[in-house]
């Protein structure tokens, strides 16, 4: 895992090339405390610049950038390729040969002998740029479920990238809000690929690759996507024999798991009191290599619901080691300040991994293993049942025109006094699933943005949003399975909740704390398994967490799902007296839209 930024020029540039470099790798420097390199080629066309966490292959010989023997192909990588290994084998029979141990090398291989058809073939967590000095020509490619991220801008005749927005503001002589971005975070809690809060600056797609040459406009090629790998899946015929079916779910979450154990440094496992994280520690005391030590955050003061005690036990029923720490108003009132300084676009969530990070960081690891994903797949967000109940009871609204705005015009008034203001929209989003989703997922309402920020930036904003299908979002229509409207919601959750929020916390908060979170749910090998599966009858946590030979107690699989949350609209209301607190995280994002206010 790492940090990286280069530029290749567009037209003739006016500003100093080391500058632009040294300007964009500053920020990241907790991405990479290892090493630090940069290259600018011998036109000074072309540079590239990474910070480096040593993780696989730590000697200096992997450092980066690298090139490619005789130089003609030069990469910066984030990431990790868990399939390296094995492209390896496959290279070297068809005469490659390698000079490191790492999966970098292989990365300049594998686009040697294949080019960008390479990129199905890759396994893991992965932003690259890769020159290619005979065909003048710059390659950007991102992993398919977005789990390391991509920031691109054009500043001053130059095509910039970097892992993340702050180091590209740096570069920019004055930036201008972006509407959509705007009005995103304050609708989802997070900004939405591919926006951010400035026009000036662009996220890279997920599962994309981006070609930029000299004097021509960057083309983006969009590579499978989640909704492909659902609709393709629906279209499969699967056993619905229950104990093939646990079989086939336990090899590939074995599969998974183990395939994100590579490292040549120890690992840590995030261990939450919940199923998901339970089950990778299930899996993992069964891993003949050795087991991971596991590490547990308790939060203090008030109504706080812990997870210590239980996290602890399930840590020794499966022989794990196992260490714990506690967090409270006062250690966040403490940390706030770094903690926002490193948040590279606001959110209301990553608190709770950036203090756990930090935790893993003060033990001494540089990786660690976390559950995210697994209420994606195995449908455990209360959203599985409640977005498909509410299109059912309120798509009958769709007859009538108009009644969705009427009702919630008259309503909203004294609704939003007495309880959630989201019910005003009930007949007008509770009618499909997209607004189904918007409704139990949003933080504000579209009609509430004119009150919480510019109203004709929040006009602009949702119009922008509307046409790109952020509001209303865009499913496949033809989709065949036996409950088309959960699918839906597993599309929904894995490309809005999960990229977009969970998926980017862990990369800002871990890289922070210059500790890499590895997802092993968030898996798209795992995912092109299970898929016809979760179509054609689905999983359920208890089908996932009875995957490990050793079943834990019932108190422990039974008890209600309370997630992994840090209070923070409690410490906000405590450490900042002159917050008044709001429904939820409402107050907390109001609270974090001015810490990054534009302009």
């Amino acid at each position: 895992m790492c940090g990286i930024a280069g530029f290749l020029a567009l037209k003739e540039q006016a500003s100093s090339p080391f500058e632009t470099l040294n300007t964009m790798a500053y920020p990241m420097r907790n991405r990479g405390p290892d090493a630090y390199g940069s290259w600018i080629g011998p036109e000074k066309e072309v540079g590239m610049a990474h910070r480096r966490l040593s993780i696989i292959d730590p000697t200096q010989d992997s450092d980066q950038p690298m090139h490619l023997q005789g130089g003609s192909l030069t990469i910066v990588f984030n990431g990790e390729i868990y399939n390296f290994r094995e492209l390896r084998s496959q290279l070297e029979f068809y005469g490659h040969r390698f000079l490191t141990e790492s999966d970098t090398e292989v990365l300049l291989h594998m686009y040697q002998q294949y080019g960008l058809d390479m990129l199905p073939m890759l396994r893991g967590m992965y932003a690259f740029a890769i020159w290619d000095r005979d065909s003048r020509t710059l390659v950007l490619a991102r992993d398919p479920l977005g789990i390391k991220p991509m920031y691109y801008s054009v500043v001053d005749g130059k095509f910039c990238f970097a892992s993340q927005v702050k180091s590209l503001t740096p570069l920019l002589d004055t930036y201008t809000p972006d509407p959509a971005g705007q009005a995103a975070f304050l609708l989802w809690g997070s900004v939405p690929e591919p926006y951010t809060l400035y026009r000036e600056i662009r996220c890279m797609p997920a599962g994309s690759a981006m070609i930029v040459e000299p004097g021509c406009e960057p083309r983006i090629m969009q590579g499978e996507t989640v909704s492909d790998v659902f609709a393709a899946a629906a279209e499969q015929e699967v056993t619905q024999d229950w104990s093939e079916r646990q079989h086939i779910l336990r090899e590939a979450l074995m599969d998974s798991v183990y395939a994100h154990m590579i490292a040549d440094v120890p690992v840590a496992l995030f261990l939450s009191a919940g199923l998901d994280s339970a089950t990778i520690a299930g899996l993992l005391s069964e891993r003949k290599e050795g087991s991971p030590e596991t590490m547990t955050l308790g939060f203090t003061g008030g109504n706080i619901v812990n997870e210590t005690k239980l996290a602890s036990e399930i840590a020794d029923f499966y022989g794990l080691g196992h260490k714990e720490r506690y967090f409270g108003a006062r250690e966040f009132a403490q940390m706030y300040e770094a903690f926002v300084e490193a948040m590279d676009q606001p959110t209301i969530d990553g608190m709770n991994v950036f203090m756990i990070s930090r935790m893993a960081k003060d033990f001494g690891y540089k990786v660690a293993i976390s559950g995210i994903g697994g209420d994606e797949l195995f449908a455990g967000y209360p959203s599985f049942r409640q977005v498909p109940s509410m299109k059912r009871t309120f798509q009958w609204a769709n007859g009538i025109p108009g009644i969705g705005q009427t009702f919630r015009w008259l309503s909203a008034p004294l609704l939003r006094r007495i309880t959630s203001p989201k019910y005003a929209g009930l007949l007008e989003y509770g009618a499909n699933i997209q607004g189904s989703y918007l409704l139990r997922r949003g933080l504000f309402m579209p009609w509430e943005l004119k009150e919480v920020m510019d109203p004709d930036m929040a006009r602009d904003g949702l119009r922008e949003l509307e046409k790109t299908g952020l509001i209303g979002l865009r499913l496949p229509t033809s989709m065949q399975s036996d409950d088309v409207d959960k699918m839906h919601v597993h599309i929904l959750e894995m490309t809005m909740y999960m990229r977009n929020q969970l998926l980017r916390d862990a990369d800002w908060a871990g890289m922070a704390n210059s500790v890499e979170i590895r997802v092993p749910f968030a898996d798209w090998k795992l995912l092109k398994i299970l898929a016809p599966y979760i179509v054609h009858g689905g999983f359920t946590k208890q089908d996932m967490v009875a995957t490990p030979t050793r079943h834990l107690p019932p108190h422990i699989l039974n008890r209600p799902k309370t997630g992994f949350a840090a209070p923070v609209r409690d410490w906000l209301s405590a450490g900042f007296p002159g917050e008044k607190p709001k429904r939820g995280l409402r107050g907390w994002a109001l609270h974090l839209q001015k810490a990054f206010a534009v302009g």
